[in-house]
C-alpha cells in the first residue's frame, strides 16, 4: 500500500500500487499508480486534491535542457532560468579525455553563455573516460541498440582521479556553478553499471570535495526515474546512507502518459524519504519530457504546460523539461513545434510570481489550480484529462473570459459552463 502524505489527499478511496509497462526512450518498466488518481483520470465520483507550497512560484522553477547549442540551435528563445548540462558534451570522459590533460573550451561557453542570460547551471558529473575506469573495456549499451563510450558506465578504478577531476572542475568554475548532480540514472545499466556501495564512495568523495572547494555548492542525488527499479536504487541508496551526503533528491519524471500520472510516482518517493528521515529536502525533476516527434502539436503543447502546472502543487522545486533541440522529445528542434515552445512560455507567465493554493482533481476528468497571481488577482486554470469535458458554472463564477495557450484571450458570460479540452486556460476575473 502506498502511504499516505501531506502533498496529497483523496477522499474515500485508499491508495494501491499497480504497475505500468511504458515506453520512457526505449521500454522501461515505470512505477505504480494510485487508484485514487486512476479514479480521477477515469471520471470516477472521487476528488483529488494537492496542497501547494505557500511560497510564490520562482523563476527557478522553470529549467531546460539544450544539446546542440552552436552547432544547429541558437540560444532558446523561451523564457527559463535554470539549465542541466545533460547530453550536452561535457560529461568526464570529454573534459578530461586523458589524465591530467583538460578541454573546457565548450564547458567555458556555456558558463559564459548561461551568466550573460542569468541562467543558473546544473552540471551532471558522469562518463567515466577510458583511461579512469575500473572495466575499460565493458561497452555500455544504450536504447536503440546505441554504444556508449569503453568503460564510461563504470566506476573510476581509482578514487584519486574521480576527486582530482571534480576539484579541478569546481575550482575552475567556483562562484559560477553551484549546482553539482552525481552520475545519471544509477539504476539503468547503459549509464551506470556498479554498485549502490561503490556510487556512495563517489557522492561521499564528491561531496568533501566539493564543499571544500565552496561551501555555497549545493549537490543533488544520482537521480532515478520511478521506474520500481528507480524506487529501489534509491531505497538501498539511503539504507546505505546515502542522504546524508546530498542537499536535493533528483528524480526523472517521465510518465507513461499524461502529466497527472506524476501524482502518486511523487508520492512513493515522499514515503521512501520519509522512512529515512529525508522528507525535509528538496525535490527535482531533473529530467522528463515525452516523445514530440510523430506526436500531434498541440498535445506536445498540452503536456508540457501541465507538467509544470501539476509538478509545483506536489511539491517539485525545479522542473529540467527535456530538452529544448532533442530530435525525437524537443520542443521546438530546428525551429519546428512553435505552439510547444509557446505553451512553456504561455505557462509560465501564468505561475511565475503567483501562490499556487491547491490543484484540485474533479469528477469527470476536470483539473482546476486555484491562484493568485502576481498582480494580486485570484485565478483558476482548468482542463480535462479526457477528449472533452465541462467546467460547471459554480466553478467558473464571475469569469469573464479566458487566456488559452497560444496566448488569445476569449470572452465568455459570467456564471456560465465551460467546455474544456486538454489544453489549459486560465480563467480571467474582475
Amino acid at each position: 500500500m502506498i502511504a499516505m502524505t501531506s502533498w496529497r489527499w483523496c477522499r474515500g478511496l485508499r491508495s494501491s500500487a499497480l504497475e505500468f509497462l511504458a515506453f520512457r526512450r526505449i521500454a522501461l518498466a515505470l512505477g505504480g499508480v494510485s487508484l485514487c488518481l486512476l479514479a480521477s483520470l477515469g471520471g470516477a465520483s472521487q476528488r483529488t486534491t494537492l496542497r501547494a507550497p505557500a511560497k510564490p512560484v520562482p523563476a527557478s522553477f522553470f529549467g531546460l535542457h539544450i544539446h546542440h547549442l552552436w552547432q544547429d540551435t541558437e540560444w532558446p528563445d523561451i523564457p527559463f532560468a535554470t539549465w542541466r548540462l545533460w547530453d550536452a558534451h561535457v560529461t568526464w570522459a570529454l573534459l578530461e579525455p586523458r589524465r591530467d590533460s583538460y578541454d573546457f573550451k565548450l564547458l567555458d561557453r556555456y558558463v559564459e553563455a548561461a551568466a550573460s542570460h542569468q541562467v543558473q547551471l546544473m552540471l551532471t558529473l558522469a562518463s567515466t573516460p577510458t583511461w579512469a575506469s575500473a572495466r575499460p573495456t565493458e561497452i555500455p549499451v544504450h536504447e536503440g541498440g546505441g554504444r556508449g563510450a569503453a568503460g564510461a558506465a563504470a566506476e573510476p578504478a581509482s578514487i584519486t582521479d574521480w576527486r582530482n577531476f571534480i576539484r579541478t572542475v569546481a575550482t575552475r568554475y567556483k562562484g559560477r556553478i553551484l549546482y553539482y548532480e552525481v552520475w545519471n540514472e544509477p539504476m539503468f545499466k547503459p549509464f551506470y553499471s556498479g554498485s549502490v556501495s561503490k556510487m556512495i564512495e563517489l557522492v561521499e568523495s564528491a561531496h568533501r570535495v566539493l564543499k571544500e572547494v565552496d561551501p555555497n555548492i549545493e549537490i543533488i542525488s544520482p537521480p532515478v526515474d520511478t521506474s520500481s527499479a528507480g524506487l529501489q536504487w534509491l531505497a538501498a541508496f539511503l539504507d546505505a546512507n546515502g542522504g546524508e551526503l546530498v542537499d536535493i533528491y533528483g528524480l526523472h519524471l517521465y510518465t507513461p502518459g499524461p502529466p497527472e500520472y506524476m501524482i502518486s510516482r511523487v508520492e512513493q518517493v515522499r514515503t521512501i524519504l520519509q522512512g529515512h528521515q529525508q522528507s525535509q529536502k528538496p525535490i527535482w525533476n531533473t529530467e522528463a519530457g515525452w516523445q514530440m516527434k510523430n506526436r500531434a502539436s498541440a498535445m506536445g503543447a498540452n503536456y508540457v504546460a501541465r507538467a509544470f502546472l501539476v509538478a509545483w502543487p506536489l511539491g517539485v522545486e525545479r522542473y529540467y523539461y527535456y530538452a529544448w533541440d532533442n530530435d525525437a522529445m524537443g520542443i521546438m528542434p530546428r525551429g519546428e513545434n512553435a505552439g510547444v515552445a509557446r505553451a512553456y512560455t504561455q505557462v509560465e507567465k501564468w505561475m511565475l510570481g503567483s501562490t499556487v493554493r491547491d490543484l484540485v482533481g474533479l469528477p469527470s476528468n476536470v483539473w482546476v489550480e486555484h491562484l493568485k497571481l502576481l498582480d494580486g488577482r485570484e485565478a483558476e486554470i482548468a482542463w480535462t484529462t479526457g477528449d472533452s469535458a465541462t467546467l460547471s458554472h459554480e466553478h467558473v463564477g464571475a469569469a469573464t473570459g479566458y487566456q488559452t495557450l497560444d496566448g488569445r484571450t476569449v470572452p465568455i458570460r459570467p456564471g456560465s459552463d465551460l467546455s474544456l479540452t486538454g489544453s489549459p486556460v486560465l480563467l480571467l476575473y474582475p
